[in-house]
C-alpha cells in the first residue's frame, strides 16, 4: 500500500476511534521463529504430536545412554525448516529421534496426514556424526523388536559418540 493511501487509511480508522497495529514480525504467526539448541542438547525428539518431557519411554532412553533431561530437546515437525540452521552450528553428535503418534484417540492418523508427515520429515539435514532413527511411539511400547532396534540404534551412537 503507498505511503499516502497508508496514511488516508490510517486516519479514517483514527477518525472511528479504531485503533490500529503494525506488526513488525509477521512471520511469528506462521512459526517462523529462530530455534536454538542448548549447547548441553544431545538427544533431539522430533514428533507430530504432544510428548511430555518427563515421559516415562523418553526418561529411559536418556538414562540407557547416560544423558540427562539437560541434553533433551523436544520439537515438532513444523520446525525442523528452522531447526536445520541451528543442527549445523552445533558442536556435538546428535541423537535424532522421529517419534511420531500414529494413532490419536484411539484412531489412527490418516494417510494423508502420514504423507505431509514425511515430506516435512524429508527436510531435516543431519551431519554425518549424528545419528537419525525413527520408530512410532505405539511400537516403540508395543513391540519387543521395535525396542531392540532402538537400544541397537542408541548403542551406536554412544560408541560413535566417544570414538
Amino acid at each position: 500500500m503507498p505511503h499516502l493511501q497508508r496514511l488516508k487509511y490510517q486516519s479514517a480508522l483514527n477518525a472511528l476511534g479504531i485503533q490500529t497495529w503494525t506488526i513488525n514480525r509477521p512471520n511469528i504467526f506462521n512459526g517462523e521463529v529462530a530455534v536454538e539448541l542448548l549447547p548441553e542438547a544431545k538427544m533431539i525428539v522430533i514428533t507430530n504430536s504432544t510428548i511430555p518431557f518427563e515421559n516415562k519411554l523418553i526418561s529411559d532412553i536418556l538414562k540407557s545412554i547416560g544423558l540427562s533431561h539437560l541434553n533433551l530437546m523436544i520439537f515438532s515437525l513444523r520446525k525442523i525448516p528452522l531447526l536445520n540452521q541451528a543442527i549445523f552450528s552445533h558442536h556435538h553428535p546428535l541423537f535424532f529421534l522421529y517419534l511420531p503418534i500414529i494413532v490419536k484417540d484411539n484412531q489412527p492418523i490418516s494417510d494423508d496426514d502420514l504423507e505431509e508427515n514425511a515430506k516435512i520429515l524429508s527436510l531435516l539435514k543431519v551431519r554425518k556424526k549424528d545419528k537419525f532413527f525413527e520408530v512410532s511411539y505405539e511400537d516403540i511400547r508395543n513391540k519387543s523388536y521395535s525396542k531392540r532396534e532402538l537400544w541397537k540404534g542408541l548403542s551406536d551412537y554412544v560408541d560413535n559418540s566417544n570414538a
